[in-house]
């Protein structure tokens, strides 16, 4: 019994990997800045870029949900921006990294 119940979370786990990779795969088949070639060529950077990108869509369908239409304006400003303020990192990962991590924590303020 405990055989088949480590299998299914194993499982599960393949599962929500190979979709996050799937999603990674597909948007860095689009034409490219410097940045997200970088973005696209680490695979932590990608799993960063994931890891953001679900908490943004998360809190953005969040507001739309209870009707924050001032707050989602701000936010979908604030991403506009934090876009801009990333690519301007260029190949440098470092930056990119730091960059994503500072997105992640702002979208936690929310």
């Amino acid at each position: 019994m405990k055989r088949l119940s480590l299998l299914g979370i194993g499982s599960v786990l393949v599962v929500f990997a190979t979709v996050e990779t799937a999603g990674a795969q597909n948007w860095c088949r689009n034409r490219l800045n410097p940045t997200e070639a970088t973005i696209c060529s680490i695979p932590s950077l990608g799993q960063l870029d994931a890891r953001m990108s679900g908490n943004y869509h998360f809190l953005v369908k969040k507001l739309k949900h209870q009707g924050r239409w001032q707050l989602l304006n701000r936010v979908q400003s604030d991403q506009r921006g934090w876009l801009r303020s990333r690519n301007s990192c260029g190949r440098n990962a470092a930056c990119i990294h730091n960059s994503y991590n500072a997105r992640i924590g702002g979208i936690a303020q929310y």
